[in-house]
C-alpha cells in the first residue's frame, strides 16, 4: 500500500475531509497500482458512476489554496510541472462532474500533454452520455465506491475495508469477467457462512479456467461439501472441474453423472467412491506419480463410460475388470499413456479368436482367405498386365 504523507499533504488532506481517509487512502492505492499514466486515465475512465466522488475530486481543482499543490497555479509560468498518476487520476475524476475544469489547466501543461487531455475530454464526454444503472443495478446503500475490478487489487481493497458486508460484491448484470473474478477472490478470502451465501449467486453449469482456479483455492475455507452443493452446478453431460488437488466433499454435487477433472500430482479419486450415480469420467494425471489406485472406482455401478488420460502406468487396470463399463482404458504397461479402446469384451473376444482354429462358416468349415493377407502384385510404371 502507498502510504500517504498525511501531516503534509494537503491534496490528501483536503480530499480525506470531504469522502473519508478510508476512502481517498483506496482511491490513490488504485491510482498508484497503474504502470503509467494512460493507464491511470483509461482505468478512472472504467470506474461506474460516483457523483460524491466526482464532486469532490472537483472541488480540489477549484480550491485556490490547493492549485499550487496540484500544479496547476498559474502566477509561475517557470514552474517546472510534475503531474504525476494522482493528478491524472484526480482530474479524470472532475472532467466527469465537469469538462471545463481541462480548460482552466496551465498552458504549459496542455501543450505538453495534449494527448491525455483529450483523452480525458472524450472520457468524460462518454460518461455523461451514458445512462445511469438502474434501481435493480444500483448498489446497496454503504457500498463502496471503490470495489475491486481485478485480482491485483482485492488484497489492498480488503486491507482498507477489513469489516466489509459480502453483499456488496454480489453479482450484477453490468459485472465484467475481470470484475467477477475480482469478487469471487474477495469472497473466497472473507471465507465466512454469510460470504458463501452471495458465493452461490455466482454459480454455474460453466466456469472459465480462471475462475475454477479462483473456486479451487477458497473451497478449503468452507465446509467442502456445503462449498460443493451450492458451487457446482452439473450439466446433463458432465461438470468439468478443471485442475484440482482434491476432491473432497465433490460427492454433495447434487445430480452428478458426468465428471471432468485433471490432477498435477499424486491422483487421489477415493472421494469419487461415494459418487454413486456417476455415469462418465474423465480423468487427466500431467506429473508423476500420477494415478496409483483405480479401487474407488469399483464402487460406482452406473459408471459405464471411462477415459484416463496422462500417466496411468502406475495403475493397476485389471481393478477395472469385473466392473461392466462400455469403455475401458486398455493396458499398455510399457507405454505412459493408455490409449481408450470400446469394450472389455472386444479385448477378451480379440484374444480368444486369437487362440482359436480360425473364423468358420456357418457350417461349421474354415472360411477361405478370411483373416489373411491378400498378395497384390507389384507393377512397374508403365506396364501393362499379359504384356
Amino acid at each position: 500500500m502507498w502510504e500517504l504523507e498525511w501531516g503534509t499533504d494537503p491534496v490528501a488532506r483536503a480530499l480525506a475531509a470531504i469522502i473519508g481517509r478510508s476512502e481517498t487512502t483506496a482511491l490513490f492505492d488504485r491510482f498508484m497500482d497503474y504502470s503509467n499514466y494512460r493507464n491511470v486515465i483509461a482505468g478512472t475512465a472504467k470506474r461506474p458512476a460516483d457523483p460524491p466522488l466526482e464532486t469532490a475530486a472537483l472541488q480540489l481543482f477549484r480550491d485556490p489554496a490547493l492549485a499550487r499543490d496540484l500544479d496547476i497555479e498559474t502566477d509561475d509560468p517557470v514552474r517546472s510541472r510534475r503531474f504525476g498518476a494522482i493528478h491524472w487520476g484526480l482530474l479524470t475524476l472532475a472532467a466527469r462532474a465537469d469538462a471545463s475544469v481541462l480548460d482552466a489547466l496551465p498552458a504549459e501543461v496542455r501543450a505538453e500533454s495534449d494527448d491525455k487531455i483529450r483523452k480525458i475530454a472524450r472520457a468524460a464526454k462518454k460518461h455523461a452520455t451514458t445512462p445511469t444503472a438502474t434501481a435493480a443495478d444500483a448498489a446497496a446503500p454503504g457500498t463502496p465506491s471503490d470495489l475491486p475490478s481485478k485480482v491485483s487489487e482485492v488484497r489492498t481493497w480488503l486491507k482498507t475495508h477489513p469489516d466489509a458486508d459480502p453483499e456488496v460484491l454480489a453479482p450484477s448484470t453490468t459485472q465484467r469477467a475481470p470484475e467477477r473474478r475480482a469478487a469471487l477472490r474477495a469472497l473466497g478470502q472473507i471465507g465466512t457462512p454469510a460470504a458463501l451465501d452471495v458465493l452461490a449467486r455466482y454459480a454455474r453449469a460453466r466456469w472459465s479456467a480462471a475462475e475454477l482456479d479462483e473456486l479451487h483455492a477458497m473451497w478449503g475455507r468452507f465446509d467442502r461439501r456445503a462449498f460443493a452443493s451450492r458451487m457446482f452446478v452439473p450439466s446433463s453431460w458432465r461438470l468439468d472441474l478443471g485442475s484440482t488437488t482434491d476432491l473432497d466433499g465433490i460427492d454433495a454435487v447434487a445430480g452428478l453423472t458426468g465428471l471432468a477433472v485433471r490432477f498435477g500430482g499424486t491422483v487421489d479419486l477415493g472421494p469419487l467412491a461415494a459418487c454413486t450415480g456417476l455415469q462418465r469420467l474423465w480423468v487427466s494425471a500431467s506429473d508423476d506419480p500420477g494415478m496409483t489406485s483405480l479401487e474407488p472406482l469399483t464402487h460406482l455401478p452406473a459408471l459405464t463410460d471411462l477415459h484416463l488420460r496422462g500417466v496411468t502406468r502406475n495403475a493397476d487396470l485389471e481393478a477395472l475388470t469385473d466392473i461392466p463399463i462400455a469403455r475401458l482404458p486398455a493396458a499398455h504397461a510399457a507405454a505412459p499413456r493408455h490409449r481408450a479402446v470400446r469394450g472389455l469384451r472386444r479385448r477378451r473376444s480379440r484374444r480368444h479368436r486369437s487362440a482359436g482354429p480360425g473364423p468358420v462358416s456357418r457350417s461349421g468349415a474354415p472360411r477361405p482367405g478370411v483373416g489373411r493377407a491378400r498378395a497384390r502384385p507389384i507393377r512397374r510404371r508403365g506396364h501393362r498386365p499379359g504384356r
